[in-house]
């Protein structure tokens, strides 16, 4: 990743490594598509009575929950240390 951001351009990469590379309050906005970690054992219904069968994406598996919730907090913690604000009184 360059130095500086470019503008209209889309970085392709782990999440966690991207945003360690840019600047502190440097982004106006983060779009996150993150994982939710709906790995599901046996027959899960939704609120309509379908039957949903969850995620098997190696991008969403997690050994536990306490590696999902370390890996959101990490990814959460740089987007607020990358997005702009202003400091109100």
């Amino acid at each position: 990743m360059p130095k500086e951001i470019q503008k209209d351009f889309i970085y392709q990469g782990d999440c966690l490594e991207i945003l360690k590379q840019i600047p502190d309050q440097s982004v106006d906005l983060v779009f996150a598509d993150p994982p939710y970690n709906m790995q599901t054992e046996g027959e899960l219904l939704r609120s309509d009575g379908s039957s949903f069968s969850g995620v098997s994406d190696k991008w969403d598996k997690f050994e536990s929950l306490h590696e999902y919730d370390d890996f959101s907090k990490q990814w959460l913690a740089e987007c607020r240390r990358v997005l702009k604000y202003e400091k109100f009184n």
